[in-house]
């Protein structure tokens, strides 16, 4: 909003899914870090691939957002 990017354009867009996908890397580091101390929740083990399946498609989606549409620049 500070810089007066438009909410429905590609820089918006790319600007909101960068800040979407630093938070939710920041929530699984959190996590990863809890299960570390007391152990992954109940029923980890036979969820183990799907889970690790979900974690893959969300690093590949923050990868697929286009840099150009999402630099920390003034207009």
């Amino acid at each position: 909003m500070a810089d007066g990017v438009p909410y429905d354009s590609d820089a918006g867009r790319g600007t909101a899914a960068a800040i979407t996908a630093l938070m939710t890397g920041r929530a699984y580091l959190g996590s990863a870090r809890i299960a570390a101390a007391i152990g992954p929740y109940d029923r980890y083990a036979e969820n183990r691939d799907a889970h690790n399946s979900v974690m893959r498609m969300h690093r590949d989606a923050s990868h697929a957002i286009a840099v150009e549409d999402c630099l920390d620049t003034p207009s």
